[in-house]
């Protein structure tokens, strides 16, 4: 599909460790661009297009990247502190070991492979985003709000979460039943298939 017209940085093609903190990225057409190591820390960029941008270990701490497209970026150990997604696409995108510690991913479209194994959603909000068939094995999910998100067919396999995580209503359930105690208040999910939902309500303590 042709990408419409937009603003344009750059030509040739790579912005790898470019220093861009706190710049007007808005709209900008960033289509698989290297950005690889960039600083787009406080960088504005709702809307723009970041498809297959390649945004590996790049700092976007509190960035604004509402609405913005990121189909089948790479965001692999990007540090995404405090960032604002809400509404972007992140369909396809690789998100692997990224720290997204208080993002805000509020309805979020992250479905079917896309892959946050390993990553960091401490106290993110995640608030009725789409995580159908989302990978998010290893992922830490402390005190992360995923309430009326869509976990259907999601790999939660070895992630963790604590009693201050809140799950959608139709999966605290089996979210519970299916999980260990770390230490007190912590807990991991076990691997294997899923148990059928069959409890609504905050996750509760899994029996020790």
């Amino acid at each position: 599909m042709a990408h419409g017209p937009r603003h344009a940085v750059g030509g040739s093609g790579t912005l790898e460790s470019a220093n861009l903190t706190g710049a007007d990225l808005s709209g900008v057409d960033l289509f698989g661009v290297d950005l690889c190591h960039a600083h787009l820390s406080g960088a504005t960029l709702t809307r723009a297009d970041l498809s297959e941008a390649d945004l590996t270990r790049s700092n976007l701490a509190g960035a604004d990247l509402s609405a913005a497209n990121l189909l089948r970026a790479d965001l692999s150990e990007a540090d995404i502190t405090g960032a604002n997604l809400a509404g972007a696409n992140l369909t396809q995108a690789f998100l692997i070991n990224a720290n997204l510690t208080q993002a805000n991913l509020t309805g979020a479209l992250m479905g079917k492979r896309t892959v946050l194994f390993g990553a960091r959603l401490i106290d993110a909000r995640l608030t009725g985003a789409r995580l159908t068939g989302a990978n998010l094995s290893g992922a830490d999910l402390s005190g992360a709000d995923l309430a009326d998100a869509d976990l259907t067919k999601a790999n939660l396999a070895d992630a963790c979460w604590n009693t201050a995580t809140t799950w959608p209503e139709p999966d605290a359930g089996w979210i519970t039943e299916r999980s260990d105690r770390l230490r007190t208040g912590h807990y991991r999910i076990r691997g294997g298939p899923r148990s059928a939902r069959d409890g609504a309500g905050s996750a509760r303590h899994p029996a020790a």
